[in-house]
C-alpha cells in the first residue's frame, strides 16, 4: 500500500456530519485513542456513538492547514481546523490544531489516534493565521 493518505480524512470528517456509523467503523481503528479538545480520553466507540446519537451536532468546519509525514505504512497528519460544534447544547467553537495518526490497514487507511487541541492566538498568528476565530 502507497503511503499516500488518500481522501481517508475527508471520508472521516464527511462521516461524522453524515452520521454514518457503518463508515466509522470502518474507518476507526478499534484500539484508537482519542483525545478530546478537554484532555478527556474518548473510546472510539463512544466518540462514534457521539457522532451518530444526535447529541453531537458539527456546525461548522474549515480545514485552514494541513501537513502529512509518513513513517513507512504509519501516517501522522497534523491539521489547524477552525471548527464549530454542539455537544449536549454546549458550543465549542474556535481553532484546533489535530493530530491524527493513520495506519495502513486491510487495502485502506484506519485512525489510530486523533488529538484536539485548542490552539492559543500567539500559536495562531504564528502559525499564520489572522484570527482565533472568536
Amino acid at each position: 500500500m502507497s503511503t499516500e493518505l488518500g481522501d481517508a480524512p475527508q471520508r472521516l470528517v464527511q462521516s461524522l456530519i453524515a452520521q454514518d456509523t457503518a463508515a466509522l467503523k470502518l474507518l476507526v481503528d478499534p484500539d484508537c485513542r482519542i483525545v478530546g479538545p478537554k484532555g478527556f480520553m474518548i473510546d472510539p466507540d463512544e466518540w462514534i456513538g457521539v457522532h451518530t446519537s444526535g447529541v453531537f451536532e458539527q456546525v461548522s468546519l474549515e480545514l485552514l492547514q494541513s501537513d502529512i509525514v509518513a513513517h513507512g505504512e504509519t501516517v501522522v497528519r497534523t491539521e489547524i481546523q477552525r471548527s464549530e460544534c454542539r455537544f449536549h447544547g454546549e458550543t465549542i467553537k474556535g481553532l484546533f490544531r489535530v493530530m491524527s495518526v493513520w495506519l495502513a490497514r486491510d487495502g485502506d487507511w484506519r485512525l489510530a489516534g486523533v488529538q484536539y487541541t485548542a490552539l492559543a492566538a500567539d500559536a495562531a498568528t504564528a502559525a499564520g493565521i489572522a484570527e482565533a476565530g472568536e
